[in-house]
């Protein structure tokens, strides 16, 4: 192998020299280069272009890289949590679309396993949420910071060897990077909508820390969803 020069990531590719072998002794040797999903045991009526097709079949359960979608950590924590609704609810006996529906999080599929739970247990399914863009963030509310840039190891120490490069954040840095998360469409009760509220019609409890708004009486004149840092709060008809 030999190095390129270096590419957008400002670091070299390793590039495969023809007849360049180097064998070296090892006590034990674990390959791990990408394995494909093993499915000799599945019944071949439930594979399609080599991946588990289990949509039709409300038996079969199914996630990660043995089903249609992309190859992603996300992806397939996504699927399994999915996945682990779906069979709670089929040894329920409810009905996987219906409530599915009901705790979807934007237009792409993401599930809340919060407001599940929720609606299994109290009977009471949370509203719908949205998945909250920039645009929508109340910007005025939240002091400009400079992003903390990761510290990386010296490309002379890199090259001679196969160290990590990036070596991550100090607490002080991790904790620093969280705080400026907007935390966008989640209510931290800062109140603004309390304050601001012209008819004094919203109240919260302090029990189980939900927002009350006193219909008969609110003019609608949407200064609350104004003064709402992060998008929680959304004027409907």
């Amino acid at each position: 192998m030999k190095l390129s020069s270096l590419d957008q990531s400002d670091r070299p590719k390793a590039i495969p020299v023809k007849d360049d072998f180097l064998t070296l002794e090892t006590d034990r040797l674990i390959t791990a280069v990408g394995e494909l999903v093993n499915l000799s045991w599945i019944p071949k009526n439930l594979i399609k272009d080599d991946l588990i097709d289990s949509g039709s079949i409300p038996k079969i359960f199914a996630g990660g890289d043995a089903i249609p979608q992309p190859r992603t950590i996300v992806t397939a924590i996504a699927s399994g949590k999915r996945a682990a609704i779906s069979i709670d609810l089929f040894l329920r006996g409810g009905d996987d679309s219906e409530d599915l529906s009901k705790i979807s999080i934007g237009n792409k599929g993401s599930l809340s396993m919060e407001a599940y739970l929720q609606g299994r247990d109290d009977e009471r399914w949370p509203e719908k949420k949205e998945v909250v863009s920039y645009q929508q963030i109340n910007t005025l509310y939240f002091e400009p910071s400079q992003r903390v840039r990761m510290r990386k190891r010296h490309r002379n120490k890199v090259l001679k060897g196969f160290s990590e490069v990036n070596l991550g954040y100090t607490a002080k840095e991790a904790i620093f990077s969280a705080s400026r998360c907007f935390s966008c469409g989640t209510c931290n009760y800062c109140y603004n909508c309390y304050f601001f509220c012209p008819e004094g019609v919203i109240s919260f409890n302090p029990i189980d820390r939900t927002r009350v708004v006193d219909y008969l009486h609110c003019k609608g004149c949407g200064t609350c969803a104004k003064a709402c840092p992060r998008s929680v709060v959304m004027m409907k008809e």
